[in-house]
């Protein structure tokens, strides 16, 4: 059988995963600067045309994210353009970018908050971190998971609430850190 990804070389296919790993949060980008226009598909799958085909260009190393976003925003503002040719579209270019640029603030400060959380689960201790996946993590039901680890549906809810208020002062400590560290 002939498998096309097995041609592939490791960093090429790190790339793909990459790419892939980050489709919700393009799509939602795009769907942020069309406000409301109905090509956010189209534009997306031409973002992912225009990327592959400048995979060469891409330096490993640096933000495939913010590379992918700016060809993403690239094509939204070319389809604008064409919408505003067709008399379709009644947002001005100003409008446009400004929503843009919230979008790309929002969607950084959403990765740096994932960033944190998983920075702060991995500093859980092992037990806590086994009650988070069984969790959240399962299809378990939470009386399904109290019953396999024999704990009270109470007993496990208050370790929950615990371990999620542990996550949050984490989170808020390790974010205040890093905008320390950025200023």
């Amino acid at each position: 059988m002939n498998d096309p990804i097995r041609k592939l070389s490791p960093s090429q296919v790190a790339f793909v995963e990459e790419l892939t790993a980050i489709q919700g949060s393009m799509k939602r980008f795009c769907i942020s600067i069309l406000a409301g226009d109905q090509g956010a598909e189209d534009v997306i799958q031409e973002a992912n045309r225009v990327i592959l085909e400048k995979a060469d260009e891409f330096q490993q190393g640096t933000n495939l994210r913010a590379w992918a976003f700016e060809i993403v925003r690239l094509q939204a503002m070319a389809h604008c353009k064409r919408r505003q040719r067709e008399h379709k579209l009644v947002f001005n270019t100003e409008l446009v970018q400004t929503l843009l640029e919230r979008s790309l603030e929002l969607d950084s400060m959403q990765a740096s908050q994932m960033g944190a959380l998983k920075t702060c689960i991995e500093k859980l201790d092992d037990a806590e971190k086994s009650v988070l996946r069984g969790r959240y993590w399962s299809e378990k039901t939470l009386a399904e998971f109290s019953e396999e680890i024999g704990r009270t549906v109470d007993a496990l809810k208050r370790a929950l609430f615990k371990i999620r208020k542990q996550l949050r002062a984490c989170v808020r400590q390790t974010l205040a850190q890093e905008k320390l560290h950025d200023a």
